[in-house]
């Protein structure tokens, strides 16, 4: 019982020759804490722990008033743990935080204190979960390419083994190919993000991670902005107007946005020729031009 108890003993006395007498001893049992060691379920870091402590719980005897001091044992991983000199009450707890990737645990050694009778000591065991920690990352790429990102390959990230992400495909009405998560990507993927524009396109998907640690321990959101360049794309029917000339005439070539063709700013040009021995004036660019193409093409008169 976690209550002081009663008990009386009735005691004769008797000597040769003398009638017995009895007297009464009237005796107080004050009860000793019993506590067993705790273990709560695991937290995730930047979490609390609580554990209450109540007479007739787990098979403990607790006397009302118990108050309670603990040490800990120190943990490089791990802030928020202190031990205190100063009498608590129930229940006991800390917000503790995991500065690592993995799991990491806390000891904690306790002393629980009655009015009169002596202490008595227990442990109480806490097991403190990683949270991810990722930076926000923006990356800049080309009209069909792939978005892939590890956030585990950048310096300064904390993502614990295994981290999933999950997010909601952004909108850009100039963009396709975006998705939102399925399953539990351990990589942000994006196959073939196309920029269907002759302008810069971006956007930002807004990244959930999450540790599959028990429970599961989810980190603030983190942001992956996007930029797409535009890339060129022109249809040969749609350059020459018109589609033949004049031998000695000039031929002009003016690529323009729009009409099927998708031609952004300062889009420059290089060039080959198929080669025809009865022209000359055809060249070969290899040096990027800005602008309008010209070429000269001329007829070569074969004498008879």
């Amino acid at each position: 019982s976690n209550v002081n108890q009663s008990l009386t003993y009735t005691v004769t006395s008797a000597s040769a020759g003398c009638s017995p007498t009895t007297f009464l001893v009237n005796l107080t049992v004050i009860p000793v804490a019993v506590i067993h060691n705790k273990t709560p379920a695991a937290i995730c870091s930047g979490s609390s722990f609580s554990v209450p402590l109540a007479n007739g719980v787990d098979g403990d005897i607790i006397v009302s008033g118990t108050t309670y001091t603990w040490t800990t044992i120190p943990n490089a991983m791990i802030t928020g743990a202190s031990g205190t000199n100063t009498p608590t009450l129930s229940p006991i707890g800390q917000t503790l935080t995991n500065t690592s990737t993995t799991p990491q645990t806390v000891y904690y050694n306790v002393t629980s204190s009655s009015a009169t009778c002596a202490s008595t000591s227990f442990s109480i065991t806490v097991v403190v979960n990683p949270v991810p920690s990722i930076s926000t990352f923006t990356t800049t790429f080309c009209s069909n390419d792939n978005l892939v990102f590890d956030p585990s390959t950048i310096n300064g990230n904390k993502v614990p083994s295994n981290t999933y992400y999950t997010w909601t495909a952004p909108v850009n009405a100039s963009i396709t190919g975006q998705t939102s998560s399925s399953g539990t990507p351990t990589s942000i993927v994006q196959n073939a993000l196309v920029n269907t524009s002759s302008a810069i396109q971006s956007m930002t998907y807004v990244v959930t991670p999450t540790s599959p640690s028990s429970p599961s321990c989810a980190g603030t959101t983190f942001n992956i902005n996007v930029i797409i360049n535009p890339m060129p794309s022109i249809t040969s029917s749609s350059v020459l107007n018109p589609a033949s000339i004049c031998s000695g005439n000039t031929m002009t070539i003016t690529p323009t946005d729009g009409g099927g063709n998708i031609v952004p700013n300062g889009t420059t040009y290089t060039w080959t020729n198929s080669g025809n021995t009865n022209l000359q004036g055809q060249n070969n660019l290899s040096n990027q031009f800005n602008g309008v193409c010209h070429f000269y093409l001329f007829l070569l008169k074969i004498n008879h």
